[in-house]
């Protein structure tokens, strides 16, 4: 028990010593480079600001970049919503007149079979006068 506390009192020992002597060789390249560690800190902060803005300007012009696709997309979309009711209108006026002319088509058919059917009387009719006529 008394060697456990002996080596854990070294044990402490060497980190006072360690850490003492990593303290005074920093503070040493500190006085050497003139540079306190008020100037750390400063330029440590400094370099999170510039970097924070940077940041915030990259997804500043990010965020306008999406707002002027969304606006194109939205601009394309309003075109091809146009060329829809366009072409919806032209459809309308295609089936619209289709429609006539199957009307005019059929109007024509029925009048054809009538004229037809005129010619195959009267020449039902001209036949048998002619059988009629040759028969005297």
């Amino acid at each position: 028990m008394v060697l456990y506390k002996m080596n854990n009192i070294f044990h402490n020992l060497c980190l006072k010593m360690i850490l003492t002597l990593s303290i005074a060789i920093i503070e040493l390249i500190v006085d050497t480079k003139q540079i306190s560690i008020a100037n750390i800190n400063s330029e440590i902060t400094n370099f999170y600001i510039i970097n924070n803005k940077t940041l915030i300007d990259f997804k500043s012009n990010l965020l306008y970049q999406m707002h002027q696709n969304l606006l194109d997309v939205q601009h394309d979309i309003d075109i091809l919503r146009g060329h829809i009711q366009e072409n919806k209108y032209q459809l309308s006026k295609i089936i619209n007149k289709q429609k006539e002319f199957s009307i005019e088509l059929e109007s024509l058919t029925i009048r054809l079979n009538k004229t037809i059917d005129n010619i195959i009387t009267n020449n039902i009719e001209i036949n048998n006068t002619t059988a009629k006529l040759s028969k005297k």
